[in-house]
């Protein structure tokens, strides 16, 4: 056995060990999807699906606010934090910029690097970032201007008047408005999970802000022509639209994926050719010269 086979072996070893070692947390877990609890249930149910914040960041502490970041999705509750190193970097550096907060108050040793938890402390703060409800833990009230709600597990929730995933605000003069100006709030459809569909009216020019992450791949039509996307507050969309009822359409498809397909069907494409090119000049090629004589009687005579 020679040194890539020993090579291939060690390999082998250290990604066996890395699995099990890095699977050891999973032994115990069940087979069954995760069971949401009463209160899980009882916010679901009352936030639809609206964005929820937490009025005080309380996330991967023992006080932990409404539901882990990530396991959030597992029970189709949509919450403003965000446990992802995929994250986009724009999120740090603006949440600052725009609120004057830092995006996480008091992180834990134990806490993620890759955790977006900002407390939500004003109407006009939730408003603008799309933020339906807010919840707060026992015995805190929230923000001013906010409506209470119910309380869920001890966990006080309120309402935000006015707050919408998509707001038409006016613009008469035609630039763009204050960060935070009033707007009319719009009706979302979701055809699909990388779709949104949107009917706007307005008699004269507005524009329509979108609280959608501003990441490469989403693209925009307004009756069907493309419709050109700018930033809103840093890491959100907004678009310009004249007067009139449009229809706005927005699709997710990011150019990387288009190059991932081209790539993988020209890996599919050699995969195929390879073989059958072989195979083809197997079949074409000359067989050995036969001999001129087998020893076994006289050989072929040859005429000139």
């Amino acid at each position: 056995m020679g040194v890539g086979f020993w090579a291939g072996a060690l390999l082998l070893a250290c990604e066996t060990a890395f699995l099990v070692t890095s699977g050891a947390s999973l032994w115990s877990s069940s087979p069954a999807y995760l069971a949401p609890s009463p209160a899980e249930v009882a916010l679901r149910h009352t936030v639809g699906s609206a964005l929820v914040g937490m009025g005080t960041s309380t996330c991967f502490t023992a006080g932990q606010v409404g539901v882990v970041p990530d396991v959030n999705v597992a029970f189709g509750i949509r919450e403003f934090a965000a446990y992802d190193p995929l994250l986009p970097h724009a999120y740090s550096p603006t949440w600052p910029d725009e609120t004057g907060q830092p995006p996480r108050r008091r992180p834990p040793p134990t806490a993620p690097f890759s955790v977006f938890c900002p407390a939500v402390t004003s109407a006009p703060m939730a408003r603008r970032y799309g933020i339906g409800f807010v919840l707060e833990p026992p015995g805190v009230p929230g923000p001013a201007g906010l409506t209470f709600v119910r309380s869920i597990d001890g966990e006080t929730l309120y309402r935000v008047p006015g707050a919408s995933l998509a707001t038409l605000v006016p613009a008469p003069s035609g630039l763009l408005p204050a960060i935070d100006a009033p707007g009319r709030p719009v009706a979302v459809g979701h055809p699909d999970p990388a779709s949104w569909k949107l009917v706007t009216a307005s008699t004269g020019r507005a524009v329509l802000r979108l609280h959608l992450t501003d990441v490469p791949g989403w693209h925009a039509t307004v009756d069907g022509r493309p419709l050109a996307l700018q930033r809103y507050a840093g890491v959100m969309l907004q678009a310009e639209l004249p007067p009139g009822r449009h229809t706005v359409e927005l699709h997710y498809w990011p150019a990387a994926f288009t190059l991932g397909l081209e790539l993988a069907a020209a890996g599919l494409l050699v995969l195929v050719a390879v073989p059958l090119a072989v195979g083809l000049r197997r079949r074409h090629r000359p067989g050995p010269s036969e001999p001129l004589s087998s020893g076994k009687g006289p050989g072929p005579r040859l005429h000139s």
